[in-house]
C-alpha cells in the first residue's frame, strides 16, 4: 500500500520523476468513464495522468490487496471531487511486480462511474445487513422457505445442540418439516451489533434474540454477493446468566 499511496500523491503533485521511480518503464495506463450504455476511454498515456486530476480523492474502504509471490493486485472504491467541485465515484486498479526486492507499478487503471449510487457507503451497507437479517428471521416465523435463499453457497448453521453442525443442505433437510407446518420458529431481535470488514465484502454480527427457548445469541458472518448480503456462517446459543450457571451445569452433567 505504500507504493499505491505514493503513486496517488505523485499524480496529484504532477511529479513525473517520482512516478517513474516507482513504476515500470512500460507501465500500462487506462483512464475510463463508465455509464449505463458504454465504456469510454479518456486516456492511456503517461501524460494523461496529469491532465486528469482530482481536487480530492478518498477510498470508501481500505483498498483490497492480493499478493501472489512477486505479483500483487490492489483495487479500491473511491469518492472524488473534480476541479469544478463535482463529486464522482469510481474504482482504482493497480498491478505490481517485485523486481530486485522493490515493488513497481506496471498497470494502473481508473474507472469513473456515471452514478455514485453504484458504490454504497458503510452506513448504507449496515442498514442493508440489518434489513436482510430482520427479513430472514421473519420468513421463518411464517414458514416461508425462501428463508434458505439467504444462505451463501457452502454456508454452515450451528444449532444449540452439540451435534447440530450443519451444512446448509443438511440444515435445510432438518428444518423443512418445521416450515411445512406454517411457522418454523419465531426469533425476535432485541439488539444487534454489526461490523463491516475493511474491504466491504464481509461482515460479522452478534444479536440477542427472544425465542421459545428464552434469550439466545446468534452470531454470524455475511458475504456480499451480486444480489445482496448472504449468510456464510450462523451459530445459535442459549444464554445462561452467571447466577444460574451452577444449576445449569448440574442439569446437563448429572453425577
Amino acid at each position: 500500500m505504500q507504493i499505491v499511496n505514493q503513486f496517488g500523491r505523485y499524480i496529484q503533485s504532477k511529479d513525473s520523476l517520482q512516478i517513474a521511480h516507482i513504476s515500470s518503464s512500460n507501465m500500462a495506463i487506462a483512464l475510463a468513464y463508465l455509464n449505463a450504455d458504454s465504456l469510454q476511454i479518456l486516456g492511456n498515456q503517461f501524460n494523461d495522468l496529469f491532465a486528469h486530476s482530482w481536487l480530492e480523492k478518498n477510498y470508501q474502504y481500505v483498498p483490497q490487496v492480493d499478493i501472489r509471490s512477486s505479483f500483487a493486485m490492489v483495487y479500491g472504491y473511491f469518492i472524488a471531487k473534480d476541479t469544478t467541485g463535482m463529486v464522482k465515484c469510481g474504482t482504482d486498479h493497480y498491478q505490481l511486480i517485485k523486481l530486485n526486492g522493490t515493488w513497481k507499478v506496471f498497470e494502473f487503471s481508473e474507472t469513473v462511474y456515471d452514478e455514485c449510487k453504484t458504490i454504497k457507503g458503510k452506513n448504507q451497507e449496515l442498514k442493508e445487513i440489518n434489513k436482510t437479517l430482520n427479513t430472514w428471521h421473519g420468513l421463518a416465523a411464517v414458514g416461508d422457505t425462501s428463508y434458505f435463499d439467504y444462505f451463501a453457497e457452502g454456508s454452515f448453521y450451528l444449532g444449540t445442540d452439540p451435534k447440530e453442525v450443519w451444512s446448509i443442505e443438511a440444515f435445510k433437510n432438518f428444518a423443512l418439516p418445521y416450515f411445512r407446518r406454517g411457522s418454523a420458529w419465531s426469533f425476535k431481535n432485541k439488539s444487534r451489533n454489526v461490523h463491516l470488514g475493511d474491504y466491504g465484502h464481509y461482515a460479522w454480527f452478534d444479536e440477542k434474540l427472544d425465542t421459545w427457548m428464552g434469550l439466545c445469541r446468534g452470531t454470524g458472518v455475511m458475504e456480499k454477493q451480486v444480489d445482496g448480503w448472504r449468510i456464510k456462517h450462523y451459530s445459535l446459543t442459549v444464554l445462561v446468566p452467571n447466577s444460574k450457571i451452577k444449576e445449569y451445569v448440574k442439569m446437563i452433567n448429572p453425577q
